[in-house]
C-alpha cells in the first residue's frame, strides 16, 4: 500500500465504511468542524482507497471531514488517494498513527493557547 495521488474528488464517488473510525459523529460536532472548515479551508485532506465499486473510493480516515464538508454543500474534497485497501494490520497502523498525531496537535494547540 503506498500513495498513489492527492487530488481534488467528488463527493458522489466516496463511501464511507461505518466498522472503521468513530463510528457516531454528532450533528454538533460536525457542524462545529464544517464551520471551522468554512473559515480556515480544510487543512487536512481525507485519506481514500479503491472500494470495491468500480470508480468509487472508500473513506479511510476523514469520515468527520466528509461529513462536514457534505454539511457545507461543497461537491468537491481534497484526498490522498491509496493504490489500494489497506489491510486490517495496515488499518490499525494508520488509524493509530492518526490518533497520535492529533492528540499531539491538541496538546499543542492547548500549550500555545495558554501563552
Amino acid at each position: 500500500m503506498k500513495i498513489d495521488r492527492y487530488e481534488e474528488i467528488p463527493l458522489e464517488i466516496l463511501t464511507t465504511n461505518r466498522s472503521k473510525g468513530r463510528a457516531l459523529c454528532p450533528a454538533k460536532e460536525i457542524a462545529k468542524l464544517a464551520q471551522s472548515i468554512k473559515k480556515l479551508g480544510l487543512l487536512n485532506p481525507i485519506i481514500v482507497a479503491p472500494a470495491s465499486e468500480a470508480g468509487k473510493y472508500e473513506i479511510v480516515i476523514g469520515r468527520r471531514r466528509f461529513l462536514a464538508i457534505q454539511t457545507l454543500g461543497w461537491p468537491r474534497i481534497f484526498a490522498v488517494i491509496l493504490d489500494q485497501r489497506p489491510n486490517d494490520t495496515q488499518m490499525r497502523a494508520i488509524l493509530l498513527t492518526e490518533s497520535q498525531q492529533n492528540q499531539f496537535l491538541q496538546r499543542e494547540h492547548r500549550v500555545r493557547t495558554a501563552r
